[in-house]
């Protein structure tokens, strides 16, 4: 019996020796952006590449609107379990979400894992300000998405192919190409169409004013003159008959053939590119002739929401970011302004609209702690001036009245 219960425990040894040791689970992380148009299609295809490059991590991609994001973002501040490992939002949102607790900065776990090299010189120069707050490091820049404008090649060279010659276009042109255009009687196409009307008047009111807040970004300082300046120069356009017709999709116009310019995103590129046409992207029109184009821009950024990880969860966020840094020309693909240099460099960067774009015009996006509410102020505000049923004056006004008091009920 002995020798029996010898044999049998040997056999099941053997046994278990030759049963493979079970693969260990790979770690599961989720990644929350705003990416809910052409380039979250995008993101998902890199996030999809990324997950089968490597069996250590499992990455989940979810998409969600802007406004719907900080929303989310702020009910999964009460349960760590309900918080993403990493999420993307605007680099200008990091003063808010440090004063709101909402994230934590990037520099130990970016310490942790040296192989992946994210020193700040390997990004755009900007990011060296936009990833920092109060000296601080809070995010990892991913791209600027960029406002500026798309030109119909044929339509251009058609009709006014003077004015593209120093790669710029001023209000006067755009009046003169309107004057022009019904000179010559023609009515199947206007000269531009606004496609945002928060974005349009941002870079028009930054071409003149500079700034809307006070030096350390946490006061709201908009120049009047400057809101009623870019508000009258629009809506003596569009009262001109130049520029769309209220009710119309500027974007619709463009892929028509129904405008010559229309303004739009980087974003956009994705969308305009299948309208079959030869375009360019340039900046939107400029109050000046001789100062250097600049365009209202931001940045997405990735960021690391306030709660605890483990080493595997560290590793992993960190193996993705490093992943995207280094197939930023997959992302450049959205029609992305890429932070990372290398990519930049390249000869297939090169060769992109943006690239024109990053290399040639400044990029403003002017340090306030809250951006965002600006924006959606503008954003209610829509085009009421331009089409006539607010003044320019009541305008101003009302952009500055109600963005402090949501800044003074925070």
């Amino acid at each position: 019996m002995k020798k029996l219960l010898t044999m049998l425990l040997t056999i099941a040894m053997l046994a278990a020796l030759a049963v493979p040791a079970m693969a260990e689970e790979p770690v599961s992380i989720e990644m929350w952006t705003l990416f809910t148009g052409d380039d979250g299609t995008t993101m998902q295809a890199i996030v999809d590449a990324y997950n089968a490059s490597q069996d250590r991590v499992t990455l989940t991609h979810v998409a969600v609107d802007r406004e719907n994001l900080y929303t989310k973002l702020a009910l999964a501040m009460s349960d760590e379990a309900a918080l993403p490992e990493v999420f993307v939002t605007y680099s200008y949102d990091v003063p808010n979400f440090v004063g709101l607790g909402y994230i934590q900065p990037v520099e130990d776990l970016l310490a942790a894992y040296p192989d992946f090299d994210f020193a700040i010189d390997k990004y755009h120069d900007a990011c060296a300000t936009l990833n920092y707050y109060d000296g601080t490091r809070y995010c990892v820049s991913l791209d600027f998405p960029t406002w500026g404008m798309y030109v119909n090649t044929a339509l251009a060279e058609q009709y006014c192919p003077e004015v593209l010659e120093d790669n710029s276009v001023t209000w006067d042109e755009i009046m003169a190409v309107g004057a022009s255009l019904q000179e010559q009687g023609v009515e199947d196409v206007s000269v531009m169409a606004g496609s945002w009307d928060r974005n349009d008047l941002l870079n028009s009111y930054l071409d003149l004013a500079g700034t809307y807040a006070s030096e350390d970004g946490t006061t709201l300082e908009l120049n009047k003159d400057a809101v009623v300046e870019a508000l009258n120069t629009w809506k003596t356009a569009f009262d001109a008959g130049y520029l769309w017709e209220e009710g119309e999709d500027p974007m619709s116009m463009f892929a028509l053939e129904e405008c010559i310019f229309v303004t739009g995103g980087t974003w956009n590129m994705n969308a305009i590119n299948e309208y079959g046409f030869d375009f360019t992207f340039i900046a939107p029109p400029q109050f000046s002739a001789d100062d250097t184009p600049t365009l209202f821009g931001a940045s997405h950024a990735f960021m690391l929401p306030t709660r605890s990880y483990t080493e595997d969860e560290s590793y992993a966020v960190a193996s993705f970011m490093h992943y995207f840094y280094e197939h930023s020309i997959d992302w450049a693909q959205a029609g992305s302004i890429v932070a990372s240099k290398a990519t930049a460099e390249s000869e297939e960067y090169q060769a992109m609209p943006q690239a024109f774009v990053a290399e040639n015009y400044s990029i403003s996006n002017p340090n306030f702690t809250y951006s965002q509410i600006l924006f959606d102020v503008l954003d209610g505000l829509d085009w009421e001036a331009v089409y006539g049923r607010m003044t320019p004056e009541e305008y101003a006004d009302a952009w500055q009245t109600q963005a402090q008091e949501r800044i003074n009920a925070q």
